[in-house]
């Protein structure tokens, strides 16, 4: 199997725990073979879901193992898909739901990794976990969508950023947007992989008020400020001002700054995972927060007069309701979701 030249590690514990425990321990080595083992590690390794309900309502998080679902396996992967899924906690039916709005005859896909990193570092896991090139719209697109998630500004002019001639082929010469000069694929790699153990750094030590000071350092001077490092770290910040420690933050994040983290991360986001998802539902719903204390804010102190409060703060209490309203569909619902009523 190629799959043990890739993760040869893996394959021993396989060993060990595994094959040597059906064929000795429990006697069957005349009835399955080495190769009828591995073979059915490799099928679970790259098919198989992970069987885990953190997003049902009334069950704790816990991990079951992995299942197996073989319509779902046959469906294709796409950086930007068009599906999601639930799984029925009860029964562990698996039921696929779309994300967005979806043409008849259009096929349906899922996505396997998340949408928050760049193509270089996703495509690689993508080829090493589960074996092909995705050459998907995204990946096939050097802007990736518009979204500059893998820029780099220019090492030579600073000016423009710096993107792969040829975003399908992982050793592409990378060149400037405004001097067309070119810079190989490992220096960028170099940068990029230096930044994110600084940004891994942070996770590590739980300093999660240091992710403003990785925004402030690189941002637009070595990375495009949509860098999937930099878009990561507003995602991981944001967070942390919802459910951890903000007064741990100093100086305190005002609303005019707090309503730029949420508008610059939702507004990529949004070019890169569209439509009904965790994630998307996260985002829209702290911009929405952030725009209307900001206005709040800003009419409390006369900058805004009542009409245009009136206005859009009922814009935004509207989507805030329907974000609210939507986000019921992203958690599996026994009524509603189960097929057999």
């Amino acid at each position: 199997l190629e799959e043990r030249e890739v993760h040869p590690e893996e394959w021993d514990w396989y060993k060990d725990n595994i094959i040597d425990y059906i064929q000795q321990d429990l006697r069957l080595a005349d009835t399955f073979t080495v190769q009828d083992i591995e073979r059915a590690i490799g099928l679970l390794n790259v098919n198989a879901v992970c069987l885990q309900f953190p997003k049902v309502k009334g069950t704790p998080l816990r991990e079951l193992g992995k299942g197996i679902y073989p319509i779902f396996a046959i469906m294709s992967h796409e950086c930007i898909c068009n599906t999601r899924y639930v799984i029925d906690p009860k029964t562990f039916n698996m039921y696929v739901r779309s994300r967005v709005s979806i043409k008849a005859g259009e096929e349906l896909t899922v996505q396997y990794l998340s949408a928050l990193w760049g193509n270089l570092k996703r495509r690689k896991i993508i080829r090493s976990e589960w074996y092909f090139d995705c050459a998907c719209v995204r990946c096939a697109d050097r802007t990736e969508c518009g979204s500059n998630i893998s820029s780099v500004k220019c090492f030579e002019c600073n000016a423009g950023n710096l993107m792969p001639r040829d975003s399908l082929d992982y050793d592409s010469v990378w060149f400037c947007s405004k001097c067309n000069s070119e810079i190989a694929a490992e220096r960028i790699e170099a940068l990029v992989k230096d930044i994110e153990l600084e940004f891994d750094g942070v996770l590590e030590t739980e300093e999660f008020w240091r992710y403003r000071e990785l925004l402030e350092k690189y941002s637009g001077t070595f990375l495009h400020p949509n860098h999937w490092i930099l878009t990561t770290a507003r995602r991981n910040l944001i967070q942390y001002m919802c459910y951890g420690d903000p007064t741990r933050i100093f100086p305190p994040v005002d609303h005019v700054e707090k309503f730029k983290l949420c508008q610059d991360f939702f507004t990529t986001l949004k070019k890169v995972d569209p439509g009904w998802s965790d994630l998307s539902m996260f985002a829209a719903r702290e911009f929405h927060y952030a725009k209307l204390s900001l206005l709040e804010r800003e009419f409390a102190v006369g900058r805004v007069q009542m009409d245009e409060f009136s206005v859009k703060s009922r814009n935004s209490i509207d989507a805030l309701d329907r974000i609210n309203k939507d986000k019921e569909f992203l958690v599996f619902d026994d009524e509603r979701d189960r097929l057999d009523g």
